[in-house]
């Protein structure tokens, strides 16, 4: 695990010294910096269209008392998650699977250009991995041990992910829900109570804030500490699939958009509109990854406004369709199994309806499915193996038979 961890570090650290600063990231430091008291935005009006705090409210200190650089803050924040997920994710890779498939994971974790990004680049929704990982190792924690305090905690850190993205707002409910059906044989409702209570208070001046702003109607200017910006549009008004199709075209659309993420292939081999983090791409194939990206990169970027860009490695699609070919057709056993395949199922509902200019998977908007795709590829990769293993185990008993056959034939 440390030199997983230390190889991890040294892929990330190369990626932020050679890319620079990107334009979001830049308007986030500023918006930081003019942060002043009483009242602190709930949401930052950014260029118009709203900047999420949650990754400013964490750098803020380390900028306005030990005078830290901007970039380097914010960098550096998202860094530690990245590598702190990691760490969590072997945890709860334990929850399903066996230690050998956990620590494929953490190698996965590591490698996978897509990771690699999230612990990169300064963007808000990059810091929340910790917060979810961190919460289902709680939620589970107490299935075990009855102690209604990790349900608090759990409630807290889903909460807080809200301030880092507006889909968690949708996202953590369905995520609640599934985990309680899963569970409900072994968890009171009487003991989610006040969790559930303690959560929303956390979530609701962030809720209401857009709820506001997509009605583009603001009734509350302030709440508690916050105030509330007044938008000029949502940031999803130009990307949501509600607002570029209609009728038959929207559930066509929506159905399209969901199932594209279940065509894996555009992990590895993903097109996407030419755009700023072109770059980001470039720096993560110098890094020295360039074997576990796509190797066509650079012949197929960027042509007409589009480019190519690998999330995985080339052959982790067909390391998780041998995956679930175990887990589904040949029904393996596994732990949490209903918890396990509805996270699978169910995160794509969200990014789904937002996905609009996209084909398969988003850098930030599929986020959530990150790890369960990392697990899927980490027990496709050790099934794989341990076939390969017992193959080669017959095989030479086989071959031992034979000889020891013949042997006794000729005597």
């Amino acid at each position: 695990m440390f030199a997983v961890c230390i190889v991890a570090a040294l892929l990330r650290l190369y990626v932020m010294a050679h890319l620079g600063p990107m334009l979001d990231e830049l308007k986030l430091i500023q918006e930081i910096i003019d942060l002043r008291g009483p009242l602190v935005p709930v949401h930052f009006y950014g260029f118009g269209w709203g900047e999420n705090t949650l990754l400013a409210f964490l750098a803020w200190p380390f900028m306005r008392f030990l005078h830290a650089g901007g970039l380097a803050t914010i960098r550096g924040l998202v860094f530690t998650a990245n590598m702190v997920s990691i760490i969590l994710l072997y945890r709860v890779t334990l929850l399903f699977f066996h230690r050998r498939v956990a620590l494929v994971t953490t190698v996965f974790s590591a490698l996978w250009p897509w990771s690699i990004l999230v612990g990169s680049v300064g963007f808000n929704v990059f810091i929340l991995q910790p917060f979810v990982l961190g919460a289902i190792l709680l939620l589970y924690r107490y299935v075990r041990t009855r102690r209604t305090m990790l349900l608090y905690g759990a409630a807290a850190m889903l909460a807080i992910t809200a301030y880092g993205y507006e889909l968690m707002l949708v996202w953590v409910p369905i995520l609640a829900i599934l985990w309680y059906f899963c569970n409900r044989k072994h968890v009171r409702l009487s003991a989610l109570v006040g969790p559930a209570f303690l959560g929303v208070v956390i979530a609701f001046p962030i809720a209401l804030f857009h709820l506001q702003a997509h009605l583009n109607y603001y009734f509350v200017d302030h709440l508690f500490f916050f105030s509330y910006p007044h938008l000029r549009a949502t940031r999803y008004d130009g990307i949501a699939i509600t607002g570029i199709y209609g009728g038959a075209s929207l559930i066509g659309h929506y159905l399209f958009n969901y199932f594209a993420h279940f065509v894996f292939i555009f992990l590895a081999f993903s097109p996407l509109y030419y755009y700023a983090s072109h770059d980001v791409f470039v720096a993560v194939l110098n890094s020295g990854a360039f074997f576990i990206t796509d190797p066509l990169f650079y012949l197929l970027a960027p042509q007409n406004g589009l480019y190519f860009s690998s999330l995985s490695s080339l052959w982790d699609p067909f390391l998780i369709l041998f995956a679930l070919y175990l887990l589904t057709i040949k029904k393996t056993v596994f732990q949490n199994r209903m918890f396990f395949f509805g996270w699978f199922l169910l995160y794509p509902l969200i990014p789904s309806f937002v996905n609009g200019d996209y084909v398969g998977y988003n850098l930030t908007r599929d986020i959530i499915g990150l790890p369960v795709l990392l697990m899927l590829s980490a027990f496709g990769a050790v099934s794989l193996l341990e076939k390969a293993q017992q193959e080669f185990k017959e095989y030479r008993e086989r071959k031992a038979a034979q000889a020891l056959l013949a042997q006794v034939r000729r005597g």
